[in-house]
């Protein structure tokens, strides 16, 4: 696995929340902003089913 650095700085946060909303969708944005307030990394959120039943 790659290794990466954390992104600290809070114009930089709110540019990639921007960028994917933007280039992907709304929902890809607000899973990076979830991942941030649970403080959760994209490993852990893609570990998640998508649907619950």
């Amino acid at each position: 696995m790659a290794e990466v650095q954390a992104v600290k700085d809070l114009d930089k946060v709110k540019l990639i929340s921007h960028l994917l909303e933007r280039r992907y969708s709304k929902q890809m944005a607000d899973v990076w902003n979830i991942g941030l307030n649970l403080a959760l990394r994209i490993s852990d959120l893609c570990k998640r089913p998508a649907n619950h039943t």
